[in-house]
């Protein structure tokens, strides 16, 4: 499972866009918005993912911090 999130501007203010997506059958597994980009955003929206999966699958992110 590949995640990611990008910025996109709603009404003169950014919000993060999430998703996940199967690297193998590249299927969307979740999409979410969300006003911000903390680490508690990211694992809210991973901890949903994860309850939606079966088994373990491996999380591949980039580089950033959180």
């Amino acid at each position: 499972m590949a995640v990611n999130e990008t910025i996109i501007e709603i009404d003169g203010t950014n919000h993060y866009v999430w998703a996940a997506v199967d690297c193998e059958t590249l299927e969307v597994l979740a999409v979410e918005v969300s006003p911000g980009r903390s680490s508690l955003d990211t694992l809210l929206f991973l901890k949903d993912v994860l309850a939606q999966c079966s088994g373990r699958p491996l999380v591949r992110v980039d580089r950033d911090p959180w």
